[in-house]
């Protein structure tokens, strides 16, 4: 291109955008090459347009999710501002602070701490239909031996847990302790957030709304804690698994139908919640087959002697603490001295009575016999009060003290109960096939004001582990 003639065209590039000290870097190509000087200020005019039109066109999803990072950022600082994580984890240790004694029919002047006499009872690997529902019923060692629930609950990857064990085997006290150690647990526990329901409690509401979410539920069972939930925050712990959630006594729930509502309803929030661990607990035959298709199945362990032994130890210093006021290390040493003779005492008792030793592998029935021996000063008058007793407990006092349905009082169920004794020994038999067993019953139930069948009666007091 002679002469001058390139800079009407560098005029024309920097009009179109190209820099003007780029146009004249490429004056030789300029002035060698026009056609592709205007091939590249043409491919430039269409990237310019390129970026304008992506710009317009991100603008608003930009915009969009800018407001949303801002709108999580305030609700972020909201929550954390409101403290009410840490007032709830409070709640969860005040509220399970104390050992559950309503049901025992002796009760004293002092209820223990949980943490001052738990003992960790031991879990093996186990079928339910493999454990017995007979409360003095052994649970076989197996190959892979015990194990404590911590031991599946500090894992970081998520758990589910199907506990089974009979009645007074430990299983709500073993939930409880595990909700006061994770409202412990610090920052490096990744499920921090305890919930401990009651199935039995939230049946009716499952049952008439299946649909209903978990966070409602979970809503429901604290709503005595103080303070309001800041909008979204049960949503938020459950989308981040950090919850544990703990659901008791799926075998309490009474009617048939209702438990198979709600155990199709406890699958349901397995699938949906899937990063936070479950553990739901049962006698062996409270467990529906797709509960145990999600689970790892664990059996609680009948309590060792030295477990037993570190129970009264426990229970004992306990009691004596409370009684005496003890404060100082030389009152505290007093103290120990004289829970340690109280337990020892009660050791050889029972170990002088086999058949009341026998007793002591049940978590519940031990409680009850520490507290007879505790506040009574000794064990009841005969092996047959002591027995009284516990049988009360199981058939009545149990199901009273969690608000369950009862069929029959406790004075109709012990007649019943008796007259079937009764003809065990008079066969010296520890077993009746259900036959005489139903011909015995069929003429006493007849008397009573009630309207009971025998079979019905029978599976009331089977569900409760007699």
């Amino acid at each position: 291109m002679p002469g001058k003639a390139w800079q009407p065209l560098v005029a024309v590039l920097v009009a179109l955008g190209i820099p003007a000290a780029a146009a004249a870097k490429w004056r030789h190509l300029v002035t060698q090459h026009p056609v592709a000087a205007l091939a590249l200020a043409a491919g430039w005019v269409v990237l310019c347009g390129a970026v304008v039109l992506a710009r317009q066109a991100l603008s608003g999803p930009a915009r969009r999710r800018l407001e949303q990072a801002g709108n999580a950022a305030d609700r972020a600082a909201g929550w954390w501002l409101s403290g009410y994580g840490r007032r709830y984890r409070q709640w969860v240790l005040d509220s399970r602070r104390y050992v559950d004694v309503k049901d025992l029919a002796t009760g004293g002047d002092h209820t223990p701490e949980l943490d001052d006499v738990y003992v960790d009872v031991a879990l093996v690997r186990r079928a339910p239909h493999q454990v017995s529902g007979n409360p003095l019923g052994s649970v076989a060692e197996d190959a892979t031996g015990r194990h404590s629930v911590s031991e599946f609950l500090d894992r970081r990857e998520r758990v589910v847990l199907a506990v089974s064990g009979p009645p007074g085997s430990g299983k709500s006290t073993l939930l409880a302790h595990a909700a006061r150690r994770s409202a412990r647990a610090g920052r490096r526990n990744r499920r921090r957030v305890p919930v401990l329901l009651a199935l039995r409690e939230h049946a009716g509401t499952i049952a008439a709304s299946p649909g209903t979410p978990l966070p409602d539920v979970l809503r429901a069972a604290v709503s005595g804690m103080p303070g309001s939930e800041p909008d979204g925050w049960w949503e938020r712990q459950l989308r981040r698994g950090r919850c544990m959630i703990l659901l008791d006594g799926l075998d309490e729930v009474a009617r048939q139908e209702d438990r198979g509502a709600v155990a199709t309803w406890v699958e349901r929030q397995i699938s949906s919640y899937p990063g936070n661990h479950f553990v739901i607990t049962s006698r062996p035959h409270g467990f529906p087959g797709p509960v145990i298709a999600h689970a790892d199945v664990l059996a609680v362990r009948p309590f060792t002697a030295e477990q037993v032994q570190l129970f009264l130890n426990r229970w004992y210093l306990a009691a004596e603490r409370h009684a005496t006021g003890a404060v100082s290390k030389a009152q505290m040493r007093a103290v120990r001295i004289r829970a340690g003779e109280s337990a020892a005492g009660l050791l050889k008792l029972l170990r002088d009575n086999p058949a009341l030793y026998d007793l002591t592998v049940n978590p519940l029935l031990l409680t009850m016999i520490a507290t007879v021996h505790r506040y009574r000063g000794a064990l009841p008058g005969s092996r047959a009060d002591l027995y009284g007793e516990i049988c009360q407990v199981m058939l009545s006092r149990r199901i009273q003290a969690k608000n369950l349905p009862e069929l029959l009082p406790w004075p109709a169920k012990q007649k019943l109960l008796a007259a079937l004794a009764y003809q065990m020994m008079l066969n010296r038999a520890s077993e009746l096939p259900a036959s005489q067993v139903l011909g015995i019953l069929d003429p006493l139930l007849s008397r009573l004001p009630q309207s009971v069948a025998g079979p019905a009666f029978l599976d009331d007091v089977s569900a409760t582990g007699c």
